[in-house]
């Protein structure tokens, strides 16, 4: 489903700024726990050097060459016991061991390991084992067990046969990675804090230019009531200003052109009334069996259509501001019962009305003409029989008055010229009816259209409840 106007600028806010954001956080959190671990692994590691250094360094040598003839004495084991106690305020559940070049460990702190035994874990540094020159230490890079602890290896080559095995715990990586599970959560409620600020600012850029383009959508629609939405700065502020003063300067311009062809239909309409008392006169004597009499009627006709149009004509363009109020349309149908009825002597319709709400806001006397020229219309489009059916109906945000019939139906063609001035599908209409209609809605700050939808010709009120 495409973006609609009110949602396509606010949804592109809402993904730019919250993606972007999320973006640098994420990489800004990436990079810290990289360097953060490079640090801690750097000085870890130095620590280690530094330790497994002193260790060997009191290590003795008398104890080292005696490994040349076998397995370590009683007396060096317990010597070896007592030695890897060094680092014991470390508290890093350390394992201090030495190995042969065959990866065979000799002597291990842990009684429980056994002469010329071998530690898998051990093999795997084959390779950082072999890089060590003599009397130097290597540490590998920090590995993490299945208990979910780090521990970090330091070897140091004691001669061309022994090496010297530093194995520790490094509490400082486990806490790293509790560290790296706070960082991560900050950075998610940095995001969704973020999103949600997102929100607040897209809204607060679009809400005005929606009311911006909902006024400039009534402006276009002919709606003379309309006002500029309140609240505007800035650059929309400028705008509005602009869209106000072309309102106002359309405005004028139309009020202007109705008061000339005003002035023309009145100017028009004084002379075709002495035309028509003139031939009036004339005809009264004149016989009844003259055939100008004949030609005097269809000059009245015409004298009289002209009139009707210029009546019309003058209703459309006189100023008609409304008074709204709380009204029962059921109770204005009631009011037209005589209307319908002296319209419909020689036809057989049924009418039906169906409301969900029991009043509307609304200026009763414009009600009552705009229910009267479309139940009119209605009426001549059904030539003998037929229904209209008027129903009332609400929702959360509107209203619709419908009124359908189930004449010869308005050409779709017609549709879109339904409702401008003096465009019209009957024979002897005046153009000037649905138009009259649409004035009225306006002035209530209301809409009349076609439903398009509708299986019968309807036409459609609407009206926001805002507005009430």
């Amino acid at each position: 489903m495409p973006f609609s106007r009110k949602t396509y600028y606010k949804k592109r806010i809402i993904f730019t700024f919250t993606g972007v954001t999320a973006g640098i956080i994420v990489l800004l959190i990436s990079v810290s726990n990289f360097y953060i671990k490079e640090l801690f692994t750097n000085q870890i590691s130095d620590q280690m050097k530094d330790m497994t250094r002193y260790m060997v360094n009191r290590l003795d040598s008398r104890y080292l060459k005696s490994l040349k003839f076998g397995p370590p004495t009683e007396s060096f084991k317990d010597y070896f016991s007592a030695f890897s106690k060094l680092d014991s305020e470390q508290k890093n559940n350390a394992e201090v061991f030495i190995f042969n070049k065959e990866f065979q460990i000799v002597i291990h702190n842990n009684s429980s390991i056994e002469y010329n035994s071998t530690d898998p874990l051990l093999t795997i540094h084959t390779d950082l084992i072999s890089t060590i020159k003599e009397n130097k230490v290597v540490t590998s890079l920090p590995f993490q067990t299945k208990k979910n602890k780090w521990y970090l290896w330091a070897f140091y080559k004691l001669n061309d046969d022994l090496y010297f095995a530093y194995k520790a715990e490094t509490k400082r990586f486990n806490k790293l990675d509790q560290f790296t599970v706070y960082v991560n959560y900050f950075g998610l409620t940095s995001i969704i804090v973020i999103c949600v600020i997102a929100v607040f600012l897209s809204k607060s850029i679009t809400k005005p230019i929606n009311k911006l383009v909902d006024y400039s959508l009534a402006v276009g629609k002919g709606a003379v009531t309309s006002t500029i939405p309140e609240g505007l700065k800035g650059e929309l502020k400028i705008l509005g200003d602009a869209l106000d003063k072309m309102h106002k300067g359309l405005l004028n311009s139309q009020n202007e052109k109705e008061k000339i062809l005003a002035q023309i239909a009145h100017e028009i309409r004084n002379p075709l009334g002495g035309m028509e008392l003139l031939a009036s006169l004339v005809k009264e004597q004149l016989a009844e069996d003259d055939k100008n009499v004949n030609y005097l009627d269809s000059i009245l006709k015409e004298i009289f259509r002209l009139k009707s149009l210029i009546t019309s004509f003058l209703n459309y363009s006189k100023p008609v501001p409304a008074n709204p109020e709380w009204i029962f349309v059921g109770e204005i149908m009631e009011d037209l019962s005589s209307f319908i009825k002296n319209k419909t002597t020689d036809r057989k319709i049924d009418f039906c009305y169906k409301s969900e709400i029991d009043k509307i806001y609304f200026d009763p006397v414009h009600m009552k003409q705009i229910l009267i020229n479309l139940i009119s219309n209605s009426i001549e489009a059904i030539e003998k029989e037929g229904r209209i059916f008027i129903e009332l109906e609400k929702n959360k945000t509107i209203w619709n008055l419908k009124i359908s019939d189930s004449g010869k139906g308005i050409p779709e063609k017609s549709y879109d010229n339904l409702f401008t001035p003096f465009f019209t599908t009957k024979k002897d209409g005046t153009g000037l009816g649905l138009a009259i209609c649409k004035k009225l809605c306006q002035e209530n700050h209301g809409d009349i259209c076609v439903d398009r939808d509708s299986e019968n010709t309807t036409i459609m009120i609407t009206k926001e409840i805002r507005y009430e």
